[in-house]
């Protein structure tokens, strides 16, 4: 009796708007931020394919003529919004003129439905309760959102949304992870990271920042682990739901999913 009190509550606890659907049979496009992304994108987009896009896809050129059907966001900087960068991100959102459906973190519920008030634009939300482990019970609770996997960036959450709504297949464009590639140490023990993405490229001194001090580069390198082990989660994840994940990132560096 116990049992099913708690399970009860947990489901109410755990309301999600992510909650698995098997309802779904189409095709849908995550679009990553880099560099090779439109190139693939475009090469292989059929018709009738979905679209769903991450972080400031929304103050490029490409946004209002792609018209995607989904949008994650979920770093907690997105919520926040230090900067002109972020302002201009929600100024380009109010003028979505199509139907479009936007995924955040149930935690910053109040602040999205602050920042996003456009009628085109449908909110949801996502649990995020990471629970390890690839067993049928975890699963389980991954459809229903009671769980989650460890979404150490937007893509793993794209993955796990893009799974429980229902689409039998999900195509990876501009997802090379290869930042660790682009790190320089200074003469100081300063961390640098040279990114580049599709919308331009910069230089962040990561140790200026606060996000990783002196003799602590390791810590950074972890979030490689950590994030590789979920992407391998999330192609477990997949085909426990039968749904297929490819990756069109020629040299990407996750390996979880097959390459085309």
């Amino acid at each position: 009796m116990l049992f099913f009190i708690n399970s009860a509550y947990l489901l109410r606890r755990y309301s999600s708007d992510v909650r698995y659907t098997k309802n779904k049979d189409g095709i849908i496009n995550i679009l990553g931020n880099g560099p090779s992304c439109h190139d693939t994108f475009n090469r292989n987009l059929c018709t009738n394919e979905k679209i769903m896009v991450v972080n400031f896809t929304a103050i490029t050129d490409v946004f209002f003529e792609y018209k995607p059907e989904f949008y994650v966001l979920i770093d907690p900087s997105y919520f926040e919004v230090k900067s002109d960068k972020f302002i201009l991100l929600y100024e380009k959102l109010a003028k979505v003129d199509w139907s479009m459906t936007l995924f955040v973190p149930t935690s910053y519920r109040k602040q999205a439905e602050a920042l996003v008030c456009n009628p085109n634009i449908i909110l949801k939300f996502i649990n995020f309760n990471y629970l390890p482990g690839k067993s049928k019970a975890v699963f389980n609770l991954y459809q229903r959102n009671i769980a989650s996997p460890r979404f150490q960036n937007v893509l793993i959450a794209c993955l796990y949304v893009s799974i429980n709504i229902g689409f039998k297949e999900i195509k990876l464009h501009g997802v090379e992870h290869s930042e660790f590639q682009m790190y320089e140490i200074n003469e100081y023990n300063e961390v640098l990271i040279n990114q580049k993405h599709f919308y331009g490229s910069d230089t962040i001194n990561l140790t200026k920042e606060g996000k990783i001090l002196k003799g602590e580069f390791w810590k950074y390198l972890q979030y490689y682990s950590f994030m590789l082990e979920a992407y391998s989660q999330m192609k477990s994840y997949s085909d426990f739901l039968r749904c297929n994940i490819v990756n069109y990132t020629k040299k990407s560096f996750i390996d979880s999913f097959d390459k085309k």
